[in-house]
C-alpha cells in the first residue's frame, strides 16, 4: 500500500535584521515558508547563507525542518556585499514607489488642466503599454490620455537637466539628451505608426494630434527651454504645485495641489 506524502505545513519564522544604514539598530520581520525548496529560495533571495539562533552557537542551519517557529533567528553572513545587495533591492522599490506617484500626478495634472480648455479627456491606463502590429517593438507611456481630437501621451522624470548643468544635489555634470531628445523621438515614432494604423487598441484614435507633455520634480529652466523648442510641453513645479509651459512660449497659471 502507497501513501502519499503528507502535506508540508508552512512555518512562520521570526528573524532579527540589521539596519542598512546602521548596523547597531535590529529589526524583527516575519516571513512564510513552505518546504526546503521554498526556504532555499528565501535565503537566496535574502543573500543570506543560513539562519541560527542562540541556541545552536551560531552555528546556523539551511534545514527547514529544523526550523522552530518560536525561536527568533538572525541572519547569517551579514558580509558587507549581502547587506548592501538587500540594501539596494530596498531603495529600489522605494524608487519605483516614488516614480509612480509622480506618474500618477502629473497624468493628473495634465488631465486637470486641459480638461479646462478642450474636449473631455479620458485618462486610458490600458493604452500606457502598446505594441505595434507591423514592427516587433512596443510603445511604453507614463500616461495616456484621449478625447477624438487628441492623444495625450505624459512622461515624467525625478529630474530634467539641460548639458553641462550641475545637479543641485550630487554636483555632477548631466544631460539632457538621454530625456527630452529621447521622447522627442519616441514621440515621432508613436506617431508616425498610430496614422498609419499600426498600434493596437488606437484604432478609433489614427487621424489624433499626438502631444507630448514631459513632467519633473526638477526641471532646469534650458530644459525647459528645449522642451519647448522641440514642441514639447513643459510640466514643472512651482511651489508645492505644478505649473505649465507650452510650446507656444505661454505659461498658463493652472497649478494642482
Amino acid at each position: 500500500l502507497i501513501h502519499a506524502p503528507k502535506p508540508v505545513a508552512a512555518k512562520v519564522i521570526r528573524y532579527w535584521e540589521e539596519d542598512i544604514d546602521d548596523p547597531k539598530v535590529v529589526r524583527e520581520s516575519f516571513v512564510s515558508i513552505k518546504g526546503q525548496q521554498a526556504f532555499d529560495n528565501w535565503l537566496r533571495n535574502m543573500q543570506v547563507g543560513s539562519l541560527s539562533c542562540d541556541s545552536d552557537s551560531g552555528r546556523g542551519t539551511m534545514n527547514f525542518q529544523e526550523l522552530d517557529e518560536g525561536v527568533m533567528y538572525r541572519l547569517q553572513t551579514g558580509t558587507p556585499v549581502s547587506r548592501l545587495s538587500r540594501g539596494m533591492a530596498r531603495l529600489n522599490g522605494w524608487r519605483e514607489n516614488q516614480d509612480r506617484a509622480l506618474e500618477d500626478k502629473v497624468t493628473r495634472f495634465v488631465g486637470t488642466h486641459e480638461n479646462t480648455s478642450h474636449a473631455p479627456l479620458t485618462c486610458r491606463p490600458d493604452l500606457r503599454e502598446v505594441k505595434s502590429t507591423v514592427e516587433n517593438r512596443t510603445f511604453e507611456w507614463d500616461g495616456v490620455l484621449c478625447n477624438r481630437k487628441d492623444v495625450i501621451v505624459v512622461e515624467a522624470k525625478q529630474n530634467v537637466f539641460v548639458n553641462m548643468s550641475l545637479h543641485p544635489m550630487t554636483g555632477q555634470d548631466t544631460s539632457y539628451t538621454d530625456t527630452v531628445t529621447a521622447v522627442v523621438g519616441k514621440r515621432e515614432n508613436f506617431t508616425k505608426a498610430l496614422h498609419a494604423g499600426e498600434l493596437e487598441h488606437f484604432e478609433d484614435f489614427q487621424h489624433c494630434e499626438v502631444r507630448l507633455f514631459l513632467g519633473s520634480r526638477n526641471f532646469a529652466r534650458e530644459a525647459r527651454d528645449v522642451c519647448l523648442d522641440n514642441g514639447v510641453y513643459a510640466v514643472y513645479p512651482s511651489g508645492s504645485n505644478f505649473q505649465l509651459a507650452t510650446p507656444s512660449g505661454k505659461t498658463p497659471g493652472t497649478a494642482l495641489q
